[in-house]
């Protein structure tokens, strides 16, 4: 069934968007209207855009990353009241949110420590404020405490965060503005863990950067030392999209196979075992 929200897992800030806090250790649909065609989850808070190109909220609002103006919780969804502004879709960081509108602006609010809501400045913000002067972005995702996102000429920029260079702009200084990505690339996705990200090309090659660790770059060794530049990950070419989780990666092919690297303590790569994965 398409257009239903599903959860499980914790529910300790009411991010099931049910009115409750009971936990489920099953998927199950929370909100019984099938009006959604997209959704996000952070550390502790939920975005959705809806058909009409609304957008709605709920969960833990500790920083703001709600965007209703105020530090409430809400455990149902709440509407973001934006005049004139249609959604196109949203990420959520660890304590922040990006969204992009159906006319090519990029919105942010929530927490604001690192520059992560790319407005030239570290306050927080329990508003959406706009990033930058541009209308012609096309993609924006969020992790941990950075942003990303490619514009219309699929060039690939990135904000916030940058201890162990996952924005990819060949240093580790934090950005509070968004920042190009090193290499004349043309990106069609990215993704990011906590601490690394992963990006698809036109051509369907991927590359990653950031902390290596467990092995999440997957470039045959993991390493202590970050790399802040995107680095390609093996030969192939037939890559078709990608994903990552807080230390680890996924990756299908266009023949339909999924793969996967990084670490895998809880047997998150889906390999039969917990070993780590490089």
């Amino acid at each position: 069934t398409s257009g239903y929200i599903m959860a499980w897992g914790r529910n300790s800030r009411g991010q099931y968007g049910n009115d409750t806090r009971e936990q489920l250790d099953s998927p199950t649909i929370t909100i019984n209207e099938n009006i959604w065609t997209q959704v996000s989850s952070g550390s502790g808070h939920v975005a959705a855009v809806d058909k009409n190109g609304n957008l709605y909220t709920w969960g833990n609002n500790s920083y703001g990353e709600l965007g209703t103006g105020d530090g409430r919780q809400r455990t149902v969804p709440t509407m973001i009241v934006f005049p004139s502004k249609r959604w196109k879709m949203v990420s959520c960081g660890s304590s922040h949110t990006v969204a992009l509108t159906e006319d090519g602006e990029i919105y942010s609010w929530g927490r604001n420590i690192y520059g992560q809501l790319g407005i030239d400045s570290i306050r927080n913000n329990n508003t959406p404020q706009k990033v930058g002067n541009r209308s012609n972005w096309q993609y924006v995702f969020a992790s941990g405490n950075q942003s990303y996102a490619i514009d219309s000429n699929f060039k690939l920029y990135s904000w916030g965060q940058n201890n162990n260079g996952q924005l990819g702009i060949g240093n580790r200084s934090n950005s509070r503005i968004p920042a190009l990505t090193q290499g004349n690339r043309d990106w069609v996705k990215i993704s990011g863990g906590e601490f690394h990200a992963i990006g698809l090309t036109k051509n369907g090659e991927i590359y990653t950067w950031g902390r290596n660790n467990y092995g999440q770059m997957g470039i045959g060794r993991k390493s202590f030392s970050a790399t802040p530049i995107p680095t390609k990950v093996g030969m192939k070419n037939n890559w078709a999209n990608v994903s990552s989780g807080y230390h680890y990666c996924l990756a299908v092919n266009t023949n339909g196979e999924l793969y996967s690297w990084g670490q895998n303590n809880y047997g998150q790569l889906g390999l039969g075992n917990d070993s780590l994965q490089e």
